[in-house]
């Protein structure tokens, strides 16, 4: 309700809150990096490995699906099918082991898979070996994120929220705007009071928008 409420929401102009989901959901946001860093640059270095299986970590709100999201049209020259789980409770995780099996069966699999796993800390870490396992096998890639390093992936990148970045993402969020009513200032206290969380201060940000509004 809350996110329906958020997308939806508009100013008397009609001009919608900047902070709605519509906006700031993961893969409207294009990842940003502090140094010279690119998707390109990270799916490339995904793609020259071995095997094709890692794991990008971050704490919460760092950015970890939104880096996936400009990741996913440069894997896609490699990769014919990308199948997403996301580990939402304990029929997902059955969900997932099933989905590992299905892709690492060598008579099924056709085309070039990969399977991207998306908070793969909640699954037991021997249902993770044996997911990493039968993507070896068959020559399935698999990319995960989570919060916490798992010890049987390399890790691709680490995620790592910075106010700097923060700023510039609602810089850009509020550039076509006349009415700039989030300042530098206001999102080191948000970014402070969320500590760090980019996910939720921009939740707040939304509020307060409204409200000054």
């Amino acid at each position: 309700m809350i996110q329906s409420f958020r997308a939806a929401s508009q100013d008397p102009t009609g001009e919608p809150n900047p902070f709605s989901t519509r906006f700031v959901s993961p893969g409207m946001i294009a990842y940003k990096f502090d140094d010279e860093l690119s998707p390109k640059k990270i799916a490339n270095t995904f793609l020259t490995r071995r095997h094709q299986v890692a794991q990008i970590v971050g704490p919460h709100g760092s950015g970890k699906s939104t880096l996936l999201r400009s990741l996913f049209p440069h894997l896609r020259r490699n990769f014919e099918q990308i199948v997403e789980v996301n580990i939402r409770g304990s029929s997902s995780i059955d969900s997932v082991c099933l989905r590992g099996r299905q892709t690492g069966e060598k008579s099924e699999l056709t085309e070039p898979r990969l399977l991207v796993v998306d908070g793969i800390e909640r699954l037991p870490l021997t249902s993770t070996i044996g997911l990493v396992g039968h993507c070896l096998f068959a020559g399935t890639g698999l990319l995960i994120t989570t919060h916490r390093r798992s010890p049987v992936l390399p890790v691709l990148f680490e995620t790592r929220p910075q106010l700097t970045v923060f700023q510039q993402i609602v810089h850009e969020l509020q550039v076509h705007r006349s009415d700039k009513l989030i300042t530098r200032d206001c999102c080191a206290d948000v970014f402070q009071a969320n500590k760090g969380d980019i996910r939720e201060s921009l939740m707040t940000l939304y509020d307060l928008w409204e409200d000054r509004r």
